[in-house]
């Protein structure tokens, strides 16, 4: 359970366009294994009040039963699983009256892959070939009244070929018919059991048109296939690591997304990400999609009672930083203090703000200000 509200720092976002609070909002995810074949039975359920001023509101309950059974050897997997997804809605309009929507299909998937391995003529170091396919089918369904509250469609990725629903949220039911071929290969030290080097490449062929967008203006998307997507992860030594993914549109012979991304641990307690990523422009309704960045973080101590973190995210495309962050944390055996200054793009126009969170915490007992902790686990990856 939960709440969730925003505050709109892009004064420029028209009002229909802010996100819904979520107030509140609960969750329940289940799994159990029953039955001697190994089936399992679970799925996820949520019921969430969304609000917004000046607009209309509501209540979901979302309900997502599945049931799965996995066979798996040495050599093979394969995993049928059926399942349903129900959503309803109570709506409450601005001119006072009320309504009521529902939308539910059936979702029908196999997955299935071959696993070969082989020992290479290094010493203590096996490879894996590993050719996978995922078929998926879900009928079409009219959303005609139903509110988008919080979806959205879903990155194109390597995870994204073998996902049952193309959109994130709770609002859409994506109509699909297609399968997902991919094949991976793994590198792994037989010592340690540990993947040095991982390499996969994958696509999605449509058998039929997907009729569910997000909104009713939006065309069906006929296109036969997804764009080629893969993935490369390096990591031979314990203090620095190193990955590339990218999505190629073979119907048109254009790269549309990529990003590289190098983690450095020179010392304890140090780490130092860098990373770049471009995404060509699309032109959604409204705005620009596309992106051209630079990332830089790092956390490090300083000396036995002071640390370090910090943050520069550049824009390459609009020459300009997006956001940046210094962090200072002073620890001693009672008590903590810790100081963040932050500068970042506040709306289109490129105008700026400043923030200062600071924060005293005393061991043993409670903390006073913004949990600076959370702040820089979403902003430094590798930081706990």
């Amino acid at each position: 359970a939960g709440i969730e509200t925003f505050q709109v720092i892009d004064q420029s976002i028209q009002p229909g366009q802010r996100p819904f609070a979520k107030l509140p909002a609960v969750r329940i995810n289940y799994a159990e294994l029953f039955g001697p074949l190994g089936i399992t039975y679970g799925g996820l359920a949520a019921i969430t009040r969304f609000v917004k001023s000046n607009s209309f509101q509501g209540d979901r309950i979302f309900m997502k039963p599945k049931l799965s059974w996995r066979n798996k050897n040495a050599g093979w997997f394969a995993q049928p699983v059926v399942g349903f997804q129900a959503i309803s809605y109570n709506l409450d309009q601005t001119d006072g009256t009320s309504s009521e929507e529902s939308v539910a299909a059936p979702i029908v998937s196999f997955d299935s892959g071959l696993i070969f391995e082989r020992e290479m003529k290094k010493d203590d170091f096996f490879q894996t070939l590993e050719p996978r396919l995922y078929y998926l089918y879900v009928p079409t369904r009219d959303h005609t009244g139903i509110p988008d509250f919080d979806t959205s469609l879903k990155d194109i990725n390597f995870d994204a070929l073998f996902s049952d629903n193309r959109f994130v949220g709770g609002d859409r039911i994506g109509d699909a018919n297609q399968v997902s071929l991919a094949i991976s290969t793994n590198i792994l030290d037989g010592s340690s059991g540990e993947t040095v080097f991982s390499a996969s490449i994958g696509q999605i062929f449509h058998f039929q048109d997907r009729e569910v967008t997000l909104d009713a203006i939006a065309l069906p998307d006929t296109s036969d296939r997804s764009p080629v997507v893969g993935e490369l992860r390096l990591n031979t030594a314990d203090w620095w690591s190193a990955s590339a993914t990218a999505a190629w549109d073979s119907e048109i012979n254009r790269l549309e997304k990529y990003g590289l991304q190098f983690r450095f641990l020179p010392a304890t307690d140090t780490i130092i990400n860098l990373s770049y990523r471009f995404r060509r422009n699309t032109q959604t309704i409204g705005r620009s999609n596309g992106i051209e960045q630079t990332d830089l973080s790092f956390a490090a101590p300083v000396t036995k009672r002071w640390k370090t973190v910090g943050r520069w995210q550049y824009s390459l495309e609009d020459r300009r930083s997006l956001e940046t962050f210094i962090w200072f944390e002073y620890e001693s055996c009672c008590f903590a203090i810790r100081v963040v200054n932050r500068r970042f793009i506040v709306d289109n126009f490129g105008n700026t703000d400043r923030q200062l969170f600071l924060q005293l915490e005393l061991k043993g007992m409670t903390s006073v200000g913004r949990n600076v902790d959370d702040f820089l686990e979403e902003g430094i990856f590798g930081y706990e």
